[in-house]
């Protein structure tokens, strides 16, 4: 909740009337969606037609961890120290899926040719960087369509696309997985 308060006091824009309401109203979007919003309006910002890692193009797969990341980081964001427990678990979905972003550039960088370490550890690099830059690029540009939309159809889209990220788990999981095995082998190092 800080992050969306530090974000209300900047811009004056009141998202909830109540600021002291929004995780209790956010839970509901959230965990009663179908109350909330019986249509299902909501349009999510990440591409539902396809698995997330299933995108071809690496620059637009790493945007959609990217968004996965952002959404799940102003869930947390909201939940705060209302709800701690859920708050640590959108706080972990938003790290695994900076991760996903990253590694989407070392993945898919690769090609069938050889590579040197210098070259590997480059690649090793620029995934780190992307993992960092892309989910607050993507938040950026979510919170600029708070300012330019309405309330309610920011909300709808937020909750849309956590359903969306929810359903590319087990993509976001295998990237996970791999960044494991890569930092663990020795092979590359952590900044």
């Amino acid at each position: 909740m800080k992050f969306i308060n530090e974000y209300l006091d900047i811009t004056g824009r009141k998202l909830i009337n109540s600021k002291s309401n929004l995780p209790l109203l956010f839970a509901l979007f959230l965990g009663c969606n179908a109350l909330a919003n019986p249509t299902g309006t909501g349009t999510s910002w990440v591409d539902e037609s396809i698995p997330i890692l299933s995108i071809g193009n690496k620059h637009r797969q790493a945007e959609a961890w990217g968004m996965c990341s952002a959404v799940n980081k102003i869930a947390s964001e909201t939940f705060g120290g209302d709800m701690p427990a859920m708050a640590k678990n959108y706080n972990d979905r938003a790290n695994g899926a900076a991760i996903a972003a990253g590694m989407t550039y070392y993945v898919k960088g690769q090609n069938k040719n050889l590579y040197t370490p210098d070259q590997m550890q480059a690649s090793w690099i620029l995934s780190q960087n992307m993992a960092k830059s892309i989910p607050e690029v993507q938040l950026n540009a979510i919170m600029a369509q708070l300012e330019t939309s309405d309330n309610q159809t920011w909300m709808y889209n937020l909750t849309a696309t956590l359903r969306t990220c929810d359903s590319n788990l087990d993509g976001q999981q295998f990237y996970i997985d791999f960044w494991r095995e890569l930092a663990g082998s020795g092979l590359l190092k952590l900044k």
